[in-house]
C-alpha cells in the first residue's frame, strides 16, 4: 500500500495545446478577406503564437498561409491577404504554446469573381465640324486593374475598340477624352471603354452629330485679300476700302477670300482686324493665310530670327550649312525656320496663337494653307521636270537629326545589320564634308530629269534607306509643321461660331509625289509638269491623314491640257479615301482668252466632270473694273455657270 501511494504522488499532467474556435469569415473582397478567433483555453503553457491559416484543401495548418496576432486568451481578428481571386479556400484559427499548436473549427469562403470593370459614358461635348470631347468613369475595376480606357466611335452604333478610338491612360476614375478626326455633318456613336483581365466592357452608348462645315457644293473662294496699316503695296486697311471690295464680290455670289497681314506687327494686326469686321457684315468668309509665313517668323521674335530654331540644309558636296529658302510670294530667299523640329513649332506657336490666330478668330471662319511644303525652289531658272535635289531641303539641323536616329530605332532603319544614326548622302565624297553627321546610303534612285512620254509608275524610286528618309521627312514636316499650325487653329477657334475648318491648298505638281501615282496611264506630257512633291518634304496621302485638316484643293496651272486631268483624278482619289473635302482651282491668271484660247468651256467641262465642292479662283483682281483682263460679259457668264453648279 505503500509503495502505490508513492507511485501515484510522483505523476505529472500532460502538456496540452490551446482551445479555440474560427470565426466566420466576412468581408471578402477578390484578394483579402477578415476572419480570427477565440482563445478559450491556453491550454499547459503560455501561448507563443495565435492566428489564422487557410489554404485551397481542407484542413489548412500552420505550414500553409497564415497571420500572426499578438496577445494570449480571448478573441482576436485576422486579415487575409493576398488570395486569388474567383477561389475557394478553407481556414482556421490556430494557436501555439510550448506543447503543440491547436485548430479551431474549420471555415470556408470563396473570393469574389474578377469581372469587367463598371463604367459611364460622359456626355459629348465641344463638338466641332471635325472635333468633340467625352469621356468616362470608371467607379469599379472588378477586381483587376483597368490597363486600358477611353472612349470608342463610329457612324454605326455600338462601337467597340476595332472601331476608332482614344487611349486616355488606366485605373479607375474619371477620364476625358478627346475625339478628333471626325467629318462635318455626320451622325457618330460613340460609348466609354475599360479593359481588364476578364475583358473589355462599353459604358452606355452616346450619339452626337458633328457641325456642318457651311462648305457646300459651288463654295466659291478667291485668293487673296492683304491687309497692312496704310494702304500700300495693293493690300488694304481701311473701312471704306473693304465695303467697296465686299460690293463687288457680294455681286459675284463670292463665298470666301483667303485673308491675312502682309506683316504682322500690332497695327497690322489691328488694321487686319478693323478690315476683317467689314468682310463680316458682307457674310463673306475670311480664311488666315499662311501665305510668306517662313519669310516673316522673325516678326515673332522682335524682328531678330531666333538662331536656335534656324534650318539647315546640305550643299551639293555634302556640307552641313544654315538653309536660306523662298517664301511664298518672294523672289528672294529667307532664313529658314526649323519647320520639322517640334521644340521650334512649339516656341512659334504659342507667339503665332497670339498674336493672329486668337485675336482674329472671331471674325474669321478657317485657315489655309498656301502651297505650304518644305522647299518651294521657286529659282526664276528652274524646270518643272527638273527634280529638287534632297540636299536642298531644311532637314539637316542637330534637332532633326535626333528625330531621324528615333525613327531609325523605332522603325528598325538599318545598314549592314547596324541601325542608322547619321543623315544618308548618295555619294561617298560627300560624307568627309559632313561634319560626322551624314553616312552613305546606296538607294538614292531618283532622276535628275524626267522626259516627256515617261509613265509616272515607272519613274525609279529610292529604297532602303532612302525610302525611309523620305517617309521620316514627308511625314515630320506634314505632322510638325501642317499638323501643328492646324492643332493650334482648330484651339483658337474652339469657341467660334463661324469656324469652317481648314484647307490645304496644293499645287498640283509639289504637293502630290510620283511615288504615291498608281495609274499606268499617267504620263509625262509637253508640259513636263513632273509631281515632285516627296522631293519638296510633302506627300499628298500624308495632308489627307491629317485629323485637323478638313479641305484639300488641287491648284492647277493653264492651260486645260496634256496629264491634266489625270493629276485631278489621282489627287482627288486620294483626298476622297480620306474623306476631305474635294476642291479645284482651274481659274488662275485668268486673261480671258489665255495663248489665243477661249479656255472657260474647257475650264467647266472639267468642273462638271470632278465634281469639286469647292471652286478657287486666283487673282480677286480680275473681277474688278479697274483690271486689265477685266470682261464683264464673260465675269457674268462665269457667275451663270456657278450659279447653275451649285
Amino acid at each position: 500500500m505503500l509503495s502505490i501511494f508513492v507511485i501515484h504522488a510522483c505523476k505529472k499532467d500532460k502538456p496540452t495545446p490551446p482551445t479555440l474556435t474560427t470565426s466566420a469569415v466576412t468581408e471578402i473582397s477578390y484578394t483579402t478577406a477578415t476572419s480570427g478567433g477565440e482563445v478559450t483555453d491556453a491550454g499547459s503553457a503560455s501561448l507563443v503564437s495565435r492566428g489564422v491559416c487557410w489554404g485551397t484543401t481542407a484542413n489548412p495548418a500552420i505550414s500553409n498561409s497564415k497571420t500572426s496576432e499578438s496577445g494570449g486568451l480571448g478573441a482576436f481578428t485576422s486579415n487575409i491577404t493576398q488570395l486569388t481571386p474567383g477561389t475557394l479556400y478553407y481556414v482556421r484559427a490556430y494557436a501555439t504554446n510550448s506543447a503543440g499548436t491547436g485548430y479551431g473549427n474549420q471555415e470556408s469562403f470563396a473570393t469574389l469573381a474578377v469581372e469587367v470593370p463598371v463604367l459611364t459614358t460622359n456626355e459629348v461635348t465641344d463638338i466641332t465640324i471635325i472635333t468633340a470631347v467625352s469621356g468616362g468613369n470608371i467607379t469599379d475595376d472588378k477586381g483587376s486593374s483597368v490597363t486600358a480606357r477611353g472612349v470608342c466611335w463610329s457612324t454605326s452604333e455600338n462601337p467597340t475598340i476595332s472601331d476608332s478610338k482614344t487611349t486616355d491612360g488606366s485605373g479607375t476614375g474619371s477620364f476625358t477624352s478627346n475625339i478628333t478626326g471626325l467629318n462635318a455633318g455626320m451622325t457618330y456613336y460613340l460609348r466609354a471603354y475599360a479593359t481588364n483581365s476578364a475583358g473589355t466592357v462599353y459604358g452606355d452608348q452616346r450619339s452626337f452629330a458633328t457641325l456642318e462645315s457651311g462648305v457646300t457644293k459651288g463654295y466659291y473662294l478667291l485668293q487673296q485679300v492683304g491687309t497692312y496699316y496704310t494702304s500700300n503695296f495693293g493690300a488694304i486697311s481701311t473701312v471704306a476700302e473693304a465695303n467697296s471690295i465686299c460690293s463687288v464680290l457680294n455681286s459675284h455670289s463670292v463665298s470666301g477670300v483667303e485673308f491675312g497681314p502682309i506683316y504682322f506687327h500690332p497695327d497690322d494686326i489691328a488694321a487686319t482686324i478693323s478690315v476683317a469686321q467689314v468682310f463680316q457684315s458682307h457674310g463673306i468668309d475670311l480664311w488666315l493665310t499662311s501665305g510668306a509665313l517662313q519669310k516673316n517668323i522673325l516678326a515673332f521674335n522682335n524682328d531678330h530670327f531666333p538662331d536656335q530654331y534656324r534650318a539647315y540644309s546640305m550643299t551639293s558636296v555634302g556640307s552641313i550649312v544654315p538653309a536660306t529658302v523662298y517664301s511664298l510670294g518672294s523672289s528672294e530667299k529667307v532664313t529658314a525656320f526649323d519647320a520639322m523640329n517640334p521644340e521650334a513649332m512649339s516656341w512659334f506657336l504659342d507667339r503665332y496663337t497670339q498674336i493672329y490666330l486668337r485675336p482674329l478668330a472671331p471674325y474669321t471662319s478657317g485657315y489655309f494653307f498656301d502651297e505650304d511644303c518644305l522647299y518651294y525652289a521657286m529659282d526664276p531658272n528652274y524646270v518643272s521636270n527638273i527634280r529638287i535635289d534632297y540636299w536642298e531641303l531644311p532637314a539637316y539641323s542637330d534637332a532633326v537629326l535626333r528625330l531621324w536616329q528615333e525613327y531609325c530605332v523605332n522603325n528598325a532603319v538599318t545598314f549592314n545589320s547596324a541601325v542608322v544614326t547619321k543623315f544618308p548622302v548618295h555619294n561617298e565624297s560627300m560624307v568627309p564634308n559632313g561634319s560626322g553627321k551624314t553616312q552613305y546610303f546606296p538607294g538614292y534612285n531618283v532622276p535628275q530629269k524626267v522626259e516627256s512620254g515617261t509613265a509616272m509608275v515607272s519613274i525609279p524610286r529610292n529604297t532602303g534607306v532612302w525610302a525611309a528618309w523620305d517617309d521620316f521627312v514627308t511625314s515630320q514636316y506634314v505632322k510638325t509643321w501642317i499638323g501643328g499650325i492646324s492643332k493650334a487653329v482648330y484651339q483658337a477657334n474652339f469657341d467660334n461660331p463661324h469656324f469652317k475648318g481648314v484647307i490645304y491648298f496644293g499645287l498640283h505638281s509639289w504637293s502630290l509625289g510620283y511615288e504615291e501615282v498608281t495609274d499606268p496611264t499617267f504620263i509625262m506630257d509637253l508640259y513636263r509638269w513632273v509631281p515632285w512633291g516627296t522631293q519638296r518634304g510633302v506627300r499628298l496621302s500624308k495632308i489627307s491623314e491629317l485629323p485637323y485638316v478638313d479641305h484639300i484643293i488641287c491648284e492647277t496651272f493653264p492651260p486645260i491640257i496634256g496629264n491634266l486631268y489625270k493629276y485631278l483624278s489621282t489627287y482627288k482619289q486620294i483626298i476622297m479615301d480620306h474623306n476631305k473635302t474635294f476642291g479645284l482651282m482651274l481659274h488662275r491668271d485668268d486673261t480671258w482668252g489665255l495663248d489665243g484660247w477661249d479656255l472657260e468651256s474647257d475650264r467647266w467641262a472639267a468642273i462638271q466632270y470632278f465634281q469639286p465642292t469647292i471652286i478657287a479662283r486666283y487673282p480677286i483682281n480680275r473681277l474688278f473694273p479697274t483690271d486689265m483682263y477685266y470682261n464683264k460679259d464673260k465675269e457674268a457668264l462665269f457667275d451663270q455657270r456657278l450659279h447653275d453648279y451649285r
